[in-house]
């Protein structure tokens, strides 16, 4: 809910089977429910929100979460860092659930 939906058909090239929880219907969701569902779906959840640090632990079967440092930043920005980490996520993330992506 963080990141703008736009983000979705922008980076469908390189993330083609994204969604938004607006688009989903669950604009102003109860965080613990977002994550067990992108566990459920075998997604991975983007957000700048803290919060999922710790919900990614607590939660069983949460989904795995990239959580974006870039501070204040605009839409284009998170776009471009997203894209410029496609490649290497899937090695980032490795056994690990939760991956914070920073600015470089």
């Amino acid at each position: 809910e963080n990141l703008s939906h736009r983000l979705v058909e922008a980076l469908a090239d390189v993330f083609p089977d994204s969604q938004h929880v607006r688009s989903l219907g669950l604009k102003s969701a109860n965080d613990r429910l977002v994550i067990q569902l992108a566990g459920f779906f075998d997604m991975v959840l983007v957000t700048k929100d803290h919060d999922f640090d710790d919900l990614v632990l607590l939660v069983p079967d949460a989904g795995r979460v990239l959580r974006l440092d870039l501070g204040n930043c605009t839409t284009g920005e998170v776009e471009q860092a997203l894209r410029s980490a496609a490649t290497e996520l899937p090695t980032l993330f490795g056994e690990s659930r939760l991956v914070a992506l920073a600015r470089r």
